[in-house]
């Protein structure tokens, strides 16, 4: 499992910490086992995306807020169809 988040971790590497344990934190709670690269690879893209775009510090209830927001975005475009994974 450890392996796996690493490409989470990777791709999330660009945010400070502490955010970014929070970040992977919430994370692992949400993808739960899932294995999916390629899932993985967008949802990681969308949370960093949200996070460049919010520019206040972010206390644990934004965190969290914006991993559900990028989670939903990619299953949402995973169910039309407009991403590959």
């Amino acid at each position: 499992m450890e392996a796996y988040f690493g490409l989470l971790e990777s791709k999330l590497a660009a945010i400070p910490m502490p955010s970014r344990q929070l970040y992977i934190l919430a994370s692992r709670k949400l993808l739960g086992r899932s294995r999916d690269d390629g899932f993985i690879a967008s949802y990681a893209a969308a949370l960093s995306e949200l996070d460049a775009a919010g520019k206040a510090e972010r206390g644990y209830v934004q965190i969290l807020e914006t991993c559900i927001e990028a989670f939903g975005r990619v299953s949402t475009a995973v169910r039309n169809g407009r991403v590959a994974v």
